[in-house]
C-alpha cells in the first residue's frame, strides 16, 4: 500500500500474539492504512472471541483490506470469513490500486525528467528569507521594520514582470507570516509562553505565500482553498499506544516544549525524503507521533517542493534522548524541482481528505488541480495578456 512504502502484506501467523498486543499494535496500524492491505494472523490461538468485534471494525474493507484469521478457534467462523474480505467490492479495490500504481509511476518518472528544466525556471524568481519583526521584536525610534512598508496591492498578477514578482513575494511572504506565524495573526494555531512564537523550526506562513504565488494570486490565499486545516493549539495525537509513556503529537510535543525539533531537511520525495531529528526535553519517556498529512514548508522563495508525510511515524523517546529517522513524505508541488538538502519548518496544516495521500499521483493531481484552477480564474496566460477568447471577425 502506498500508506506502507509499497509493502502490501505483513504475515504474522503461528505467533503468539495476544489481545493486548492486537489492541496496542495491530489495531493502530490497520487504523493508518490507506489503501489494500493483507494482515496473515493465521494460527495465532491466544487471540480471544473479546478482540472479535474490534478486529472486524478495524478493517477498512471498502479498501481491500483483509486478515486471515483462519486458525484462531476462540473466534467465529462469521468473523472469520468477514475478515478474509473476499468480495467483489473488495477485488475491485485491489484492482483500482494496481491501475493508481502504474499511473503514479508514469508521473513520477516524467517528474523526474523535468527536474533541470523546473530549475532553469524558477531560477530568476528565487529570493532569501524574509524577516518580518512583530511587536515583541526590539526596534530603535525610526527605524523601518522588514516588510512594513505599505505596498499597494497589485490588481492583477504580474506575468513577465521581474520587479512587480519580486515585489509581490515578499509582500505574500509578510502577509502570510503576519497570520500564521506571528501570536497577533488570526490564523496562529500555536499554545505559547512568553516567546509568543511558534516553537523552533515551526511556521506556515511561507507556503501559504507559495502555493498563492503558484496560483498567480496578487492576495494570500486560505488554507481551505488548497485542502488544507489549520490545527487546533493544544490538541493531542489520536489512537491507542504504548501506555507508559505519554503520546503526543509532534506539534502538541513541540509547543509544550516536551520536545524540540532540532533538524528538519528534505531531499527528493518518497521514502527517506525527510530526515527529521527531535530531542526529549522532558524528565519522562515520550512517544511522539507524526502523523500523515503532515507538512513540512520551505523557509524561502528557493521554489523546490514542499513536503508532506506520507506514512505516520512514531518516536519513542527517552528522557533526554536524541533520535533521528527518514520519514516517507509526498511532493506537494509538481510545479517546482525537488528539495536539495533544504532545511524545512513544521507547520500549522494538515490535509483534509486523507483519500490523497493513497499515492503521490493524487497529491499532484489535487495541488496542481487547484494551482490550475486558480490561474485559469486570472483570465491570463503565459505572457501576462489577458485571455479573452477568439476575437469574432467582421461582417462583410
Amino acid at each position: 500500500a502506498a500508506s506502507c512504502d509499497g509493502v502490501t502484506c505483513l504475515v504474522l501467523a503461528d505467533n503468539y500474539i495476544t489481545d493486548d498486543g492486537v489492541t496496542e499494535h495491530l489495531l493502530p496500524f490497520l487504523g493508518e492504512v490507506l489503501a489494500p492491505f493483507r494482515l496473515s494472523l493465521a494460527g495465532n490461538k491466544d487471540i480471544s472471541s473479546l478482540i472479535e468485534q474490534s478486529l472486524l471494525s478495524a478493517v477498512p474493507s471498502s479498501m481491500g483490506c483483509s486478515i486471515d484469521a483462519r486458525g484462531i478457534t476462540r473466534l467465529s467462523e462469521n468473523a472469520i470469513v468477514q475478515l478474509l474480505n473476499e468480495t467483489e467490492e473488495a477485488a475491485a479495490a485491489i484492482l483500482a490500486e494496481a491501475e493508481e500504481r502504474a499511473l503514479t509511476a508514469a508521473a513520477c518518472q516524467q517528474f523526474d525528467q523535468a527536474q533541470a528544466e523546473l530549475k532553469k525556471r524558477w531560477e530568476d524568481e528565487c529570493d532569501p528569507v524574509v524577516i518580518v519583526l512583530d511587536e515583541e521584536d526590539n526596534q530603535r525610534p525610526g527605524e523601518d521594520r522588514p516588510g512594513d512598508t505599505a505596498t499597494p496591492v497589485l490588481p492583477v498578477f504580474p506575468l513577465g514582470d521581474k520587479q512587480k514578482l519580486g515585489d509581490l513575494r515578499k509582500q505574500l511572504t509578510v502577509a502570510g507570516i503576519k497570520m500564521y506565524d506571528q501570536v497577533s495573526g488570526t490564523g496562529f494555531a500555536w499554545t505559547v509562553g512568553r516567546s509568543k512564537k511558534p516553537p523552533p523550526r515551526c511556521g506556515s506562513g511561507q507556503i501559504l505565500a507559495h502555493f498563492s504565488y503558484l496560483s498567480w494570486s496578487v492576495n494570500l490565499r486560505n488554507p481551505q482553498d488548497f485542502g488544507l486545516k489549520v490545527r487546533v493549539a493544544g490538541e493531542e495525537a489520536n489512537g491507542v499506544g504504548q501506555t507508559h509513556s505519554a503520546m503526543l503529537s509532534l506539534h502538541s510535543a513541540t509547543e509544550s516544549g516536551a520536545c524540540q525539533i532540532e533538524a528538519a531537511v528534505g531531499k527528493s520525495y518518497g521514502r527517506d525524503a525527510l530526515t527529521l531529528r527531535l530531542k526529549s526535553t522532558s524528565s519522562s519517556p515520550l512517544h511522539i507521533v507524526v502523523s500523515a498529512g503532515s507538512i513540512f514548508e520551505h523557509i524561502s522563495w528557493m521554489h523546490h517542493q514542499n513536503l508532506m508525510v506520507s506514512r505516520t511515524i512514531h518516536f519513542n523517546l527517552a528522557a533526554g534522548q536524541v533520535e533521528e529517522k527518514k520519514l516517507p513524505a509526498f511532493c506537494m508541488n509538481a510545479s517546482c524541482a525537488c528539495a536539495d538538502n533544504d532545511p524545512m519548518y513544521l507547520t500549522c496544516f494538515q490535509i483534509q481528505d486523507r483519500a490523497v495521500l493513497q499515492s503521490q499521483s493524487r497529491v499532484w493531481n489535487h495541488f496542481e488541480g487547484l494551482f490550475n484552477k486558480y490561474k485559469a480564474e486570472t483570465g491570463l496566460k503565459e505572457g501576462g495578456k489577458k485571455n479573452r477568447g477568439k476575437k469574432k471577425g467582421k461582417a462583410r
